[in-house]
């Protein structure tokens, strides 16, 4: 009875419900989908949600796991076995003499051009005494490298027409190789597997030594799977490529359930198998093989540790490392970690021991390098971040928070602002900016949508963060004392890709405007910053000899003493609420000071100047408030000395001297 049978008469006895082989409907798979893709990028109907949720989500035992896992054996089978034929067409092209290719130039006769030049170097094992010759070829050493190159057909082409001689060499090899090629997973009935397994076990134990062809027992251990504790070809020249493409073709993947134990070694296994060769002979002190550490980054691509190569490439080409992240996370074959956790690791593990790469910590380290001079460089890269945008649930969101935090980083450093976020031309026509160009590819849909995103005032987060920037800002630039250099914004720069009539008829855009003041128009409504504004009035009043208004407007500041009237428990709360001031308010007290003081003398000096006066009364009572302002002043400084720096007092003292 085949074992399916008895599976299910198992289940049946037992009352289990057998499992489904068809993914459940809903469930991503790695299936092509009927539905038209939403994504940006121009992927394949195959999302990145589905191959996450199948090749990388699922356990091992999920069927679509397993059919992806499927997939990555046959690709790296496929790819070295390419490569190998590549290989053979070289040699036998540089020695054209010693292959003695003749004939019609097919697979075979390739094939055997090629064997007969490895014989003729004596390559091909030894003294080739042990070499078992079909007329005049080397027959099992030819199956082995048609197995090599992936001719599986070739072979049962070559077995055929050479039928006669192979039932005297081997009655048994026909049928193997007949049902190995015509198995879509190269897999054997289990009465061949059984008895290709008896003879390779009889051959090995009894045969012997020196009796038998290495190349024979090579091709047997292929095809039938056979003794894989020991995964290596004994007498057979090969080379690093030949032997992780012999750990390749001897993977399978399949159930637990179906696999005898001894026969189980899949993907998984090989893996681990790589990792122990990674760190034997690749990493720093290990021992040399002759390969670059290229090689091994491929031999990992090929068996499916995608993370792993990306980690491994990066500390000796971190160019090479972030494109070939690029590329996988394309294809959906690479595992991205949760920015929000990663931290700066570049390579991590899941809970469970899957490994992750911190793709946007790559992208936006990469994009340093280049992100002032190129900025429009740098964003194609950072919106690559939305690449993993379809992660299902928080992780996708999480990977398109990330990607706009980047721009709006990059916006902010470069000050690239008619660049990025776009321009208005002279005559009142929006030019869109280069984010906004890929709209479609950072998860957003409208531009109302990328205005409240990837702007400046979002960047902050809200409106009283942005507001506090601009209150530094302004305080910076009012704390310049009256008479010296003015601070001005560091310029921004206009849009290099408008057309040369927009730039001489000039923009409009904020591009244009360097005075903080202007630019603190944009909002009335916060209370620093209308004291900020009222410090730009007292300025002008100042600077404008307007000496009446400037204390007006000082005292509605509530900031010095400017109407206490000598009452010291008044001077003595305004000068405790000096260290409740805001930072950016608190750097202006000492011109505020020196305003004051300038504004009380000038005021006094004027009213003593009056020759004609309506009320003398009045006139002397001015004059009497002025000089306490001055005295209030002082004192009020004496209580924050060590707050002020020391011209401010040297000042104070002068005017005192003066009263």
């Amino acid at each position: 009875m085949e074992w399916e049978a008895q599976r299910k008469k198992i289940y049946q006895h037992f009352g289990i419900k057998p499992r489904e082989d068809i993914p459940a409907a809903g469930r991503a798979s790695f299936r092509e989908s009927s539905a038209p893709d939403s994504g940006g990028f121009g992927r394949s109907r195959k999302s990145k949600a589905a191959a996450l949720a199948g090749s990388r989500g699922v356990g091992p035992m999920g069927t679509t796991s397993m059919e992806v896992n499927k997939k990555i054996l046959r690709g790296g089978t496929k790819c070295l076995e390419r490569l190998a034929f590549d290989e053979v067409e070289s040699l036998i092209s540089k020695n054209p003499r010693e292959a003695n290719l003749g004939g019609i130039p097919n697979v075979i006769s390739k094939m055997k051009a090629y064997v007969r030049l490895l014989a003729s170097k004596k390559r091909l094992s030894g003294d080739n005494v042990d070499l078992q010759i079909l007329g005049e070829d080397y027959v099992w050493a030819l199956v082995y490298y048609l197995l090599r190159t992936g001719h599986i057909q070739e072979i049962m082409d070559y077995v055929n027409a050479n039928a006669v001689a192979f039932r005297a060499i081997d009655r048994n090899f026909s049928s193997y190789i007949t049902e190995y090629c015509n198995s879509p997973d190269r897999r054997l009935r289990r009465d061949l597997q059984d008895r290709i397994n008896n003879e390779y076990n009889q051959r090995l134990r009894i045969a012997p030594e020196n009796s038998i062809d290495p190349y024979r027992m090579a091709c047997y251990k292929i095809i039938g799977r056979c003794d894989l504790k020991s995964r290596n070809l004994e007498g057979v020249n090969h080379s690093v490529e030949d032997f992780v493409w012999l750990q390749l073709v001897l993977a399978r993947e399949s159930s637990r359930i179906d696999e005898i134990a001894s026969e189980a070694y899949g993907l998984a296994d090989l893996q681990k198998t790589m990792k122990e060769i990674g760190n034997r002979f690749f990493e720093k002190g290990g021992a040399e093989i002759g390969c670059s550490f290229g090689s091994f980054v491929f031999f990992q691509v090929a068996c499916g540790m995608f993370e792993q190569a990306v980690a491994y490439l990066y500390p000796f080409s971190y160019t090479d490392a972030v494109h070939l992240a690029i590329a996988m996370d394309f294809y959906g074959l690479l595992r991205v970690s949760d920015p929000n956790l990663a931290g700066e690791d570049l390579l991590s593990w899941t809970t469970r021991e899957n490994p992750q790469i911190n793709f946007g910590r790559v992208i936006g380290y990469y994009t340093r390098d280049f992100r002032a001079a190129n900025a429009a460089a740098a964003v194609d890269y950072l919106v690559l971040i939305c690449l993993n945008k379809d992660i299902p649930g928080q992780g996708g969101i999480s990977q398109i928070t990330l990607c706009h935090d980047a721009l709006r980083e990059l916006v902010l450093e470069s000050k690239e602002f008619a660049l990025l976020l776009g321009d208005l031309r002279f005559n009142g026509e929006r030019q869109r900016g280069v984010i906004e160009e890929r709209i479609n590819l950072i998860g957003l849909e409208e531009t109302t949508d990328f205005m409240r995103t990837i702007t400046i005032q979002a960047a902050t987060g809200e409106v009283d963060t942005t507001m506090r920037l601009l209150n530094r800002v302004c305080g910076e630039f009012l704390s310049v004392p009256i008479g010296q250099e003015q601070l001005r914004l560091e310029p921004t720069k206009s849009n290099a890709q408008a057309d040369q009539h927009t730039v001489e008829a000039g923009s409009i855009s904020l591009t244009a405007i360097d005075d903080p003041m202007v630019l603190a128009q944009v909002d009335k409504t916060v209370n620093t910053f209308n004291a900020l504004k009222c410090v730009q009035r007292v300025r002008n009043h100042v600077e404008n000899r307007r000496w009446i208004d400037a204390l007006d407007s000082l005292g509605s500041l509530d900031i010095l003493p400017i109407k206490t009237g000598g009452n010291a428990t008044k001077i003595r709360n305004q000068a405790g609420k000096f260290s409740s001031l805001p930072s950016c308010i608190a750097a202006c007290v000492p011109n505020l000071i020196m305003w004051a003081l300038q504004s009380a003398n000038e005021a006094r000096a004027h009213y003593m100047a009056s020759q004609f006066s309506g009320n003398e009364g009045a006139r002397k009572q001015l004059m009497d408030e002025m000089r306490q302002t001055s005295l209030d002043l002082t004192t009020y400084t004496s209580q924050l000395r060590y707050r002020f720096p020391a011209h401010l007092h040297d000042a104070l003292a002068r005017a005192q001297t003066e009263l």
